[in-house]
């Protein structure tokens, strides 16, 4: 019969093998043996309106290049409007946007940094748009990624449509290519098991009648699944919407980024908790607690597994060969953390380490939502 410390140890596996891989594997066989969701369409026409809602603080590198972008897509551009906040930016994004020669880009500046929920609620206030498309000033989109997101708005059961992030390649990040990859393959499955619990944060799309003014400390693109659930619509994977994201070149910019990312995230799940009653919202619930809720807790089953096989190591030798490997994959994401070589051992070992720099960013997240800091402002991240 096992023990109580057996007990926790088995669990704590399962549950770290579940969210790495079984979750995954779920999706696929739920995939298999769903049925398809079935829409009604609206006759929606092919280019309706579309209005750009831009959160920007201090982006005089890539404002520019970003209304550039927008503007030479596919999409017409006589059906596209671009509202850019600014949370009191210091340096000449302010001069870059007024000088740019196109009456339908709207500057709004916030007097006070306040973060970029507090700014989206701001430019929300002024479109006139049936439909929002949320975006980062340094995410690059494809041509026809704005036709491929608005599209789907045609059929009246989707409220949100999210992009396909492309991560550029990255000499000193190349586990979070990987992680990309998985996460893209993931949302591909759970938009055709039911629906997204998360939106990409680069680039997505709305319905404005979803677009409700959300707490400082709410982050949108999370938030917007869950309200769109509540109100009987559904978001949805875009696999041909594609953007282009470079990841971060500093380590410490990237675990910063990753803990306030993760810290609203947390407020954002408790501020519809609601959504987590599997009894009610069924496959959705099921989505939010395999995706965000084990995901966040990974670090503690971590934690829980090592003490536990440390206190069961004299037993036999499956526990010692369980230690063994734990402290093998410690051991290698340290080295990970420490160089860029290109030989494959080193690839491995920089994978490990994005998986440990993202746990503890996760338990970083937990101890800012304990003691109540919301961390709703942001630095442009260096990229």
């Amino acid at each position: 019969m096992l023990t109580v410390v057996e007990i926790f140890f088995v669990i704590s596996l399962l549950l770290i093998i579940y969210t790495y891989a079984g979750y995954y594997v779920v999706l696929n066989l739920v995939g298999r043996i769903s049925q398809k969701n079935k829409f009604s369409k609206t006759g929606l026409e092919k280019y309706p309106h579309v209005s750009f809602l831009i959160a920007a603080y201090n982006e005089e590198k890539n404002i520019l290049a970003k209304l550039h972008n927008i503007f030479e897509s596919e999409y017409p551009a006589e059906k596209i409007a671009v509202y850019i906040v600014s949370d009191a930016s210091t340096d000449r994004t302010h001069e870059i946007i007024t000088s740019f020669e196109n009456k339908a880009v709207h500057l709004i500046i916030s007097q006070d940094r306040r973060g970029k929920t507090y700014c989206e609620n701001l430019g929300l206030k002024k479109i006139k748009s049936d439909f929002i498309i949320f975006t980062d000033a340094s995410t690059v989109l494809d041509k026809n990624c704005i036709h491929n997101m608005v599209k789907h708005f045609e059929f009246k059961e989707i409220g949100c449509v999210s992009t396909r992030d492309k991560s550029i390649k990255s000499d000193t990040n190349k586990g979070e290519n990987l992680y990309v990859r998985y996460e893209m393959a993931t949302r591909t499955l759970e938009s055709r098991v039911d629906s997204l619990i998360g939106l990409s944060g680069s680039c997505y799309a709305a319905r404005k009648k979803l677009c409700t003014d959300l707490p400082n400390y709410v982050t949108r693109d999370f938030a917007l699944p869950l309200i769109a659930r509540e109100k009987g619509y559904i978001s949805v994977d875009e696999p041909d919407a594609i953007c282009s994201v470079k990841p971060t070149e500093n380590q410490k910019t990237e675990f910063a980024r990753k803990t306030r990312t993760f810290t609203n995230g947390i407020s954002t799940l408790f501020y519809k908790k609601s959504l987590l009653n599997i009894f009610r919202y069924g496959k959705f619930s099921f989505i939010l607690w395999s995706h965000k809720v084990f995901r966040w807790l990974l670090p503690f089953f971590f934690i829980a597994l090592f003490i536990t096989n440390v206190m069961l190591f004299k037993l036999n030798i499956f526990y010692k060969f369980c230690l063994f490997l734990q402290i093998i994959y410690y051991i290698l994401a340290f080295l990970g953390s420490q160089s860029i070589s290109d030989n494959f051992f080193m690839k491995i070992s920089r994978i490990f380490y994005f998986i440990c720099m993202t746990n503890m960013a996760s338990m970083g997240a937990w101890y800012n939502f304990f003691i109540g800091n919301k961390m709703a402002k942001w630095e442009p991240t260096e990229r």
